[in-house]
């Protein structure tokens, strides 16, 4: 008791001199895949250490469905500091995980080693430094050299040349010839967005795609739209899964947002279907709670990917990628809140 009240008088006296415990986002540029870390800089002014609560957890961190990030680190504050005092540089870093694009913003807090996580609504402890803004970029998206369609393009660009120096056809046929090649030998896929339930009973995005990756094709699928349409790809739309402090997040909030995300499958269709035969299906599939087509897939550079806005920020020129937004507003929250 005495130990808190004097944490207390700390943080009170410290808050009047208006002097922020610093605290930060890293890296300083965020790309889509990039492990995005809350920094503390724990002696400034007053230090702060770190520890464990009564269930052996450091830090805790819930993102709201307006991309707020809240992290709640555990620890108490002491003073004077045994190293002196303000140092440069930021000393504890706590891992938010791979984020998907948009703007977030993120604040601090801190509690001590009898509280449990996840908190009671609205208690987050005491708050460490101001509210930080930042955003994650998405990446620009070139073409491998060594996909099939690079493949392809040598292995029709060699038919060509044989062609024309044994003479058995004209450059112009050849050309010709290789047109009709290329186009019937890369026809395009169409793909959907699937969000599966977290209703009791329904199966996991990890099962899903386990079955679907088996080979030979199963006999029955555990998605009965996969039944009615079997897809010829399934994946997931966030590819590192969650382990540990943050599994346990996701299974015991499925409506959190980040918990949806890990949820989303992408799966993919041959160009020939009819879209709306395939969102038919997927609606009437009691395990999918939302169905998006994105459109087809196709072949791009990072020029027609994204370009730079005058602010610097990268902005996302694609129509598949535009199609897909505009229909729900994916990381905008209304299909998150579905």
């Amino acid at each position: 008791m005495k130990k808190i009240l004097i944490l207390l008088i700390l943080i009170s006296n410290y808050s009047l001199a208006g002097v922020p415990q610093k605290t930060g986002i890293l890296p300083e540029t965020i790309f889509v895949g990039d492990e995005v870390q809350m920094a503390l800089a724990a002696f400034f002014g007053f230090c702060i250490a770190t520890e464990e609560n009564i269930d052996g957890d450091r830090y805790y961190y819930e993102i709201d469905d307006n991309n707020h990030i809240t992290v709640i680190i555990v620890g108490f504050i002491f003073d004077p500091c045994a190293g002196g005092g303000a140092i440069s540089g930021f000393t504890h870093f706590y891992s938010l995980g791979q984020l998907p694009t948009g703007n977030y913003t993120a604040q601090m807090y801190l509690v001590g080693f009898t509280d449990t996580f996840p908190p009671q609504p609205g208690q987050f402890g005491s708050l460490l430094g101001g509210n930080i803004n930042f955003t994650v970029n998405a990446l620009p998206v070139a073409v491998p050299s060594s996909t099939l369609y690079s493949i392809t393009l040598l292995g029709l660009f060699i038919v060509v040349l044989a062609f024309v120096k044994l003479n058995m056809m004209s450059l112009k046929s050849s050309l010709y010839l290789s047109l009709l090649l290329l186009s019937t030998s890369l026809s395009a896929n169409k793909t959907f967005h699937i969000l599966l339930s977290a209703d009791d009973g329904t199966p996991t995005a990890e099962q899903v795609v386990s079955q679907a990756n088996t080979s030979p094709s199963p006999p029955a699928w555990i998605l009965s739209s996969f039944n009615d349409n079997p897809p010829i790809g399934v994946g997931f739309l966030l590819q590192d899964r969650p382990q540990g402090n943050l599994l346990n997040l996701t299974n015991n909030n499925p409506g959190w947002s980040l918990a949806k995300l890990f949820r989303y499958l992408v799966v993919t269709y041959p160009d020939s279907i009819d879209e709306n035969v395939i969102l038919s299906s997927f609606d009437a599939d009691t395990a999918i709670t939302h169905a998006g087509y994105t459109g087809n897939i196709e072949l791009m550079t990072s020029a027609s990917y994204a370009k730079m806005n005058d602010n610097g920020a990268i902005q996302v020129d694609h129509p598949a990628l535009d199609a897909f937004d505009s229909s729900e507003n994916y990381l905008g929250g209304n299909m998150l809140d579905s």
